[in-house]
């Protein structure tokens, strides 16, 4: 037989081994579109300038555009209650702005909760739950609050009588009426929907440590401003329906949102004091078997007269106790200790807003 060609002497091409085969990243498919508001603030955030400066800018052109429906009405432009008017141009605009700081403090919270994440590779679907609405709920829940808000106008001639002074005669009353509506029911559906992607977030993808509990902390900086947020939305709104004088009407709105706001503090972080309560323990007992063996063999030495070794023993069943000690101090509720008094604190200002001017238009007729 002939010596092999060249061409025969090419070794058969090597085949790589699948381990070493690296796929590429997959891109991040959204699982589910984005609401309206989230993409309004996707505007905001491209446009130069502040997101303080744009929500301004919207709250005038509110008053702009309340000013124009009074004049098409044939009603002076700045005639009838001129500072409500303003107040509730306001009051359109600022729900929308509380949700974008609350947006930015999510993601900014959620970024400082990532080394707590059981899997760091599920960090980009978890940001986007938390920090994105879905489109669908979103948009019935605000229709439907909005038609609310017309039926409830209907219903009522005080607070149709009410609307008017404000907005204008006619059907500008109901567009306004409807249009806070609107808005201020996406903020309460987003705030409900971070709290509990927050409470699924602890509960289903969290592991907690007891030694760096920052990261397990994180999420509660979101829930305590959502709590405040939320106080200064209805206290915003105490002031109107205090000056319609009905119990009625304040009771509907008061009440729902208080129980929103206390809510919102404590039960997203529900699971994660579970989760650090079921560690300490754990951490507790371990660190009690440890001091029982301890002692026993502290006293075995001392009933063989091994005094010698007695200091080393008593030093660990002294160290273990400062352990326990310690332990016992750890906090398992996922918040700095001065949080919770300035949410209180706050859930007060609205019912005291309320009676302060429900007292001053009884005593002043």
């Amino acid at each position: 037989m002939g010596r092999p060609g060249k061409s025969s002497q090419l070794a058969t091409p090597r085949l790589e081994s699948p381990a070493v085969i690296q796929p590429a990243d997959e891109p991040f498919v959204r699982p589910y579109p984005p609401s309206w508001f989230d993409r309004v603030m996707a505007w905001v955030d491209r446009v130069p300038g502040s997101y303080v400066i744009w929500y301004s800018v919207f709250a005038v052109m509110i008053f702009a555009l309340v000013t124009v429906s009074r004049l098409a009405a044939g009603v002076p432009a700045f005639g009838g209650d001129l500072g409500n008017r303003a107040f509730f141009s306001f009051m359109t605009v600022f729900p929308l702005f509380l949700l974008q700081y609350l947006n930015h403090t999510a993601g900014a919270a959620f970024s400082a909760f990532t080394p707590a994440l059981q899997s760091p590779e599920e960090a980009p679907l978890l940001r986007y739950r938390l920090t994105t609405a879905p489109a669908v709920p979103s948009i019935l829940f605000s229709l439907g609050a909005a038609g609310v808000s017309v039926v409830q106008i209907a219903a009522s001639p005080e607070l149709e009588s009410y609307s008017e002074a404000i907005y204008g005669p006619g059907l500008a009353a109901y567009f306004f009426g409807a249009l806070s509506w609107f808005i201020s029911s996406h903020f309460a559906y987003r705030v409900i929907h971070q709290l509990v992607r927050v409470s699924r977030t602890y509960e289903s993808h969290a592991r907690v440590s007891l030694g760096d509990q920052g990261p397990t902390f994180a999420l509660s900086r979101l829930t305590s401003r959502a709590a405040i947020a939320s106080i200064l939305v209805v206290s915003g709104y105490m002031v109107a329906y205090a000056q319609l004088g009905s119990l009625t009407l304040t009771l509907i709105v008061l009440i729902p949102n208080l129980f929103l706001a206390g809510s919102a503090f404590v039960l997203p972080l529900a699971g994660a004091h579970r989760l650090l309560d079921a560690e300490r323990y754990r951490w507790r007992r371990e660190t009690t078997q440890r001091m029982e063996v301890a002692r026993e063999k502290l006293h075995q030495l001392v009933e063989r007269g091994e005094y010698a070794a007695v200091p080393a023993v008593k030093d660990a069943i002294t160290a273990l106790d400062i352990e326990l000690t310690r332990l016992a101090r750890i906090p398992t509720w996922p918040w700095n200790p001065g949080t919770p008094r300035g949410v209180v604190a706050a859930v007060f200002l609205p019912v005291m807003l309320w009676l302060i001017q429900y007292g001053l238009g009884r005593l002043l007729g």
